[in-house]
């Protein structure tokens, strides 16, 4: 809408206008209501120009100045104040990597050219800007000024924060041909604190996903639908990253039983990569969690934290290599089998995983550790009623070659009982073949089963036993859900003629902002057994730990807990109580324990 006046054509002209556009808009993206006056100076031969955008009911820019039609060069000669300008129509020129550019920025800008190609001039501040990447799932917030030149937008140490509040130091170039053809770079860099760099779900990629919390750099670049990132990172703490893998192999038990994975034929993936290059290189530090997942269903997974480093590379061709290798230092491994058992084995130290192109052809060399309390009443040939008590029993599977193929392999350990018990129970169980046997009634049945040359009456509680150990285990995975800062357990076993019902629930959090770690597990077992003296007695282990320096060197800890039960210890006492401090502390040499400058 507007008017127009034309007077005096054939002496002095006399020309003025007054134009109002209502709801300018790029694409889908609206910018405002935009009102220009101009009036033509006959002396200067050129017309003077003033108006104001306004969104809602706020002016976000305002200019004045003039055309000059006789210079065919540059006839535009404006200036514009911008305050509080919105952001938001700049997502109809940049490509479906990055999305939702959103704020407001103020600042000066002079235009020059011609409408055609306008050439701009000056400096712009981000106020409440963010910026979301696609792949990553991240969205920063910026600050500081911006400059604006004729082909290109400026980041000169721009101040950005990530959703978690963390700052980080931006530069980079966003270049363009006449506000086309678009081709930008630009470079984080997080070296001060950790900082979110990814933060995705299985919905955003479901090759791998997770939060990684890191120091490092990223290198965002592209042009057009392509889109480059490159990212050289150190994992802090608060970084989880799960692998899922699947697929149709089977894993032999030395044809004992076999392990089917299920497969992924019928699932699909809507995750579209074409167009966009990735190079993660990812050095880990036992600060990370991962997890290896093999059926989220059921929790078939191994988690855990490690050392070492990793390369992810995706290609514009959408395809996903993995190069690299991780030491475990702590984790679980919870192994499933037909959705009937479910064990949770703990990850023995220093175990690896390393992956030579195919993610899921990752060569394995592990070992995990599941520690019961079993008899071994079924494996003594004379019947000796002493060792129908319970002691600890560690059943240690080793996995190597393939990881989705692994050669399995157990070993059974006593570890408080002596060495003619030792012995005996060695010379029972004297060959793989009855390994493995021993190995599956543990897992099944949580005890030993004869051998072939002995013939005993086995409890018809075992299978009892072992599904309530199921449903235990499945409620703690549910409870743990409930919140991200508790972790929650419950263990139930029943009780037959040699040993006590009992029910114990599992409890850990950190406190004070991680400084005060809280662990341990409380119940009560109920007697049972026919030569218990005590009927019902209150269990219980606690854990209390207290870091004094946060870095971690020196910590004050109060514990209580159970003692194991042994065979040779007839005054044994059922609890152990302490406290102490500890000192850690790591280094290469001397001179870095006591910080002694070396010459």
């Amino acid at each position: 809408n507007g008017r127009s006046s034309i007077r005096d054509i054939y002496n002095v002209p006399l020309i003025s206008s007054d134009i109002d556009i209502a709801s300018l808009g790029v694409n889908e993206y609206e910018i405002g209501e935009l009102s220009i006056q101009s009036s033509w100076d006959p002396n200067e031969r050129q017309l003077l120009m003033k108006g104001e955008l306004e969104n809602g009911k706020l002016k976000t820019v305002r200019f004045g100045g003039f055309y000059r039609p006789e210079n065919e060069a540059s006839p535009l000669d404006i200036i514009a104040h911008l305050e509080h300008t919105d952001l938001a129509f700049i997502n109809a020129f940049i490509n479906e990597g990055i999305t939702d550019i959103n704020g407001q920025i103020s600042g000066n800008v002079t235009v020059t050219g011609t409408f055609d190609h306008p050439e701009l001039n000056g400096s712009a501040r981000f106020e409440n800007t963010s910026v979301h990447i696609d792949y990553l799932n991240t969205t920063y917030y910026l600050q500081e000024e911006a400059g604006i030149y004729p082909d290109m937008f400026t980041l000169d140490g721009i101040k950005i924060t990530d959703q978690l509040g963390n700052r980080a130091s931006l530069v980079g170039t966003i270049l363009h041909e006449n506000f086309r053809k678009w081709n930008y770079d630009v470079y984080l860099e997080m070296l001060n604190q950790p900082f979110l760099a990814i933060n995705t779900s299985t919905s955003d990629n479901d090759m791998y996903y997770g939060k990684v919390i890191c120091t490092g750099y990223i290198n965002v670049s592209g042009y057009a639908d392509q889109l480059d990132i490159s990212v050289n990172i150190k994992s802090e703490k608060g970084t989880k990253i799960a692998l899922p893998l699947g697929g149709s192999e089977e894993v032999a038990f030395d044809d004992f039983v076999s392990f089917v994975d299920h497969s992924l034929e019928d699932q699909t993936n809507d995750v579209d990569l074409s167009g966009i290059s990735l190079d993660l290189q990812l050095d880990i530090t036992p600060d990370a969690e991962f997890r290896i997942i093999f059926d989220e269903a059921v929790g078939d997974e191994i988690k855990g934290s490690g050392q070492g480093h990793i390369n992810m590379v995706i290609t514009n061709l959408s395809t996903f290599n993995m190069f690299g290798q991780i030491e475990v230092t702590q984790g679980e491994y919870l192994f499933t089998l037909k959705n009937l058992i479910n064990k949770e084995f703990n990850m023995v130290p220093g175990g690896t995983i390393a992956w030579y192109g195919d993610p899921m052809e990752a060569d394995i060399n592990l070992m995990a550790t599941y520690k019961l309390s079993a008899p071994l009443y079924d494996l003594m040939s004379d019947n000796a009623e002493q060792y129908r008590q319970r002691v600890p029993v560690n059943l240690i599977m080793d996995l190597s070659g393939k990881l989705l193929n692994p050669n399995i392999n157990f070993e059974i350990e006593l570890p408080t009982a002596d060495e003619i018990t030792k012995a005996r129970v060695n010379s029972a169980i004297s060959t793989i073949e009855e390994t493995n046997r021993q190995a599956f009634a543990l897992l099944v049945l949580r005890r030993f089963i004869s051998p072939p040359n002995i013939i005993k009456s086995h409890s018809s509680g075992a299978l009892a036993e072992n599904s309530t150990e199921f449903l235990s285990s499945q409620v703690s995975n549910w409870l743990s859900q409930i919140s991200n800062d508790f972790d929650i357990g419950v263990n139930y076993r029943p009780g037959d003629e040699i040993s006590n019902e009992e029910l114990a629930v599992a409890l850990s959090t950190q406190l004070f902002n991680d400084r005060l770690l809280v662990s341990g597990s409380f119940g009560m077992s109920n007697g049972t057994a026919t030569e218990t003296q005590n009927a019902n007695n209150l269990i219980g282990d606690i854990r209390v730990e207290y870091i004094i320096k946060p870095d971690g060197h020196i910590r004050v800890i109060v514990y209580n807990q159970s003692n194991d039960y042994d065979l040779a210890n007839t005054q044994q006492v059922p609890y152990t109580q302490g406290v102490g401090v500890i000192f850690q502390r790591e280094f290469e040499n001397i001179y870095q324990m006591f910080n002694i400058p070396q010459e």
